[in-house]
């Protein structure tokens, strides 16, 4: 606890400092920029006392581009943009390059669990990079602290979460929406981007976080897992138990394949995957996009 406190300790107390909580997880981020992204506001609290944070963040910070040969590249959201992911001992960077703008950048450096961050990001970047682009920082840091954000779909029905997996175009979307007009009792958490964190007593919740797609559902909330089902488009409806070895391949395409190119974040993947599917069924669902399809996915998760 005392090494985060004396790395931060140089930030100007007069400098802003917004308090957040995401996935169960308190966050501290001082300087401008985030506070102006509608989908964070849910996820601003009070100082949490009685909690450490596990993120501090520093905005508006310059930094220089050190120009380290990343582990990965990729194209970003908007057009002309790129993202790239670099470490460097303890230390993750984060370049995103569009044209006819300066790089952005972010360093995170892990201190034994605690992290530090600085971005050169602030109230002038655009939107879409300043919310897209704190997704991936803010889900390297979390995976060092058990959670991680998966591509997905989420139902809670009576206060049990249901995850849908699946490519983009697959009606992970429209399933949910099965879900909500034709069985009672149901609440969408989030419709693309969810936290799934494995809790201190190794069980296993989802979180609603500031990423939702095309859907503005940005909730503060959270819910046990009673399944994860990966839906794929059939003439007909089918729902098949997967044994571990194939469920843990669909976990992996549910999260940034990106990630894997890293040791040290693979292995916490994987930890985090293990404690998913000691506990939690995953399935296969072949479907068409009707009631009858919601109805006997609930029937598998709730009632079998």
């Amino acid at each position: 606890m005392k090494v985060f406190f004396d790395t931060a300790i140089f930030i100007n107390s007069t400098i802003k400092m917004t308090h957040y909580t995401i996935a169960g997880h308190s966050i501290e981020v001082s300087g401008n920029g985030l506070e102006r992204i509608p989908a964070f506001l849910p996820f601003v609290t009070e100082k949490n006392t009685g909690e450490e944070p596990i993120l501090l963040l520093q905005m508006c910070v310059p930094l220089i581009d050190r120009n380290i040969a990343p582990f990965c590249s990729f194209p970003f959201y908007g057009k002309d943009t790129n993202l790239s992911l670099a470490v460097e001992g303890n230390t993750y960077i984060m370049k995103i390059e569009r044209l006819g703008i300066p790089p952005l950048l972010m360093e995170i450096l892990n201190l034994n669990g605690q992290i530090l961050a600085k971005t050169n990001m602030d109230e002038h970047t655009p939107g879409d990079i300043l919310c897209y682009g704190s997704l991936w920082a803010f889900d390297i840091v979390f995976i060092l602290h058990q959670t991680l954000l998966v591509h997905a779909s989420v139902i809670v029905y009576k206060g049990k979460a249901v995850l849908f997996l699946g490519p983009s175009g697959m009606g992970k979307s429209t399933h949910s929406q099965l879900w909500l007009n034709h069985i009672l009792h149901t609440e969408l958490l989030n419709d693309d981007t969810p936290a799934i964190r494995v809790m201190d007593d190794q069980t296993v919740s989802v979180f609603g976080a500031p990423w939702s797609g095309k859907t503005p559902c940005y909730k503060n909330k959270s819910a046990p897992i009673a399944g994860i089902v990966r839906l794929s488009q059939a003439s007909h409806n089918k729902i098949t138990q997967l044994e571990k070895k194939e469920a843990l391949g669909v976990l992996l395409h549910a999260c940034p394949t990106s990630f894997r190119s890293d040791e040290t974040l693979l292995d916490h993947i994987s930890d985090i995957f293990s404690a998913v599917l000691k506990q939690i069924p995953v399935y296969r669902m072949e479907c068409l996009p009707n009631a009858e399809a919601a109805r006997l996915v609930f029937k598998k998760v709730f009632k079998d």
